[in-house]
């Protein structure tokens, strides 16, 4: 069984800017649209222009995946925040799956407001992505102050921590392994697993030590591929 058929129905994706949410959103979705159809994902950043899952709405409605939360389309006033009432369509519905995009920081979590009550211990997952080459989250110092503000701004528990170490196209394994040493810190302190780790698949046969969570390859990097 994939692991992704263990998490719970609704997934929340957070994390700090420039941390990878979004391309995390977008591996992920592709993944578990593989096992259950249709997929639900929630594009929620109502704060910044740029890397926003509704950008990629084609693309991904052709693999079995409804971007939610703007009604008004994915070509045009991309830039206003809106947000649209069909994002209550998977949490009315009890068995389709739901991942939920986030904007960045603090900020980003103030919109799950508007769901809240719809949320349970035991239906979601808000898993926080971790790149340990961004300045507000380059230790585990800072990754655990980042953490403790999420949780405290959304109420919310983090479930899981996301390993996505990485230098855009000059990611090595040691970059990721990096991660994986910092974030270990992490989940010794706060008692949250390291439930994946994002690896471009050009580096799987590099994969010589130990890294904890369960993979997610990527054989493209899908919100940057114009800049490849």
């Amino acid at each position: 069984m994939s692991p992704l058929l263990k998490d719970k129905r609704i997934r929340i994706i957070t994390g700090y800017y420039g941390s990878g949410k979004t391309e995390f959103a977008l591996q992920y979705s592709l993944q578990l649209a593989k096992h259950q159809q249709p997929v639900y994902l929630a594009d929620l950043d109502i704060i910044n222009v740029y890397f926003r899952s509704r950008e990629k709405e084609r693309f991904l409605n052709s693999r079995g995946i409804e971007i939610l939360g703007n009604i008004l389309g994915s070509d045009i006033i991309q830039d206003i925040p809106h947000v649209s009432a069909n994002i209550y369509k998977p949490l009315h519905n009890h068995d389709d799956p739901m991942i939920i995009d986030l904007a960045g920081s603090e900020v980003g979590v103030n919109i799950l407001a508007l769901i809240k009550k719809y949320l349970t211990q035991d239906n979601y997952d808000m898993f926080c992505i971790i790149n340990v080459f961004r300045e507000e989250t380059k230790d585990a110092e800072h990754i655990i102050d980042s953490i403790q503000a999420l949780q405290k701004k959304s109420g919310l528990r983090i479930t899981g921590l996301i390993n996505n170490a990485n230098l855009i196209h000059e990611t090595t394994m040691e970059h990721i392994e990096q991660g994986n040493r910092i974030l270990t810190e992490v989940e010794e302190a706060m008692n949250i697993p390291i439930r994946y780790v994002m690896i471009p698949s050009r580096l799987l046969k590099n994969i010589t030590n130990p890294i904890k969570g369960d993979q997610l390859v990527m054989s493209q990097i899908i919100m940057r591929e114009k800049w490849q």
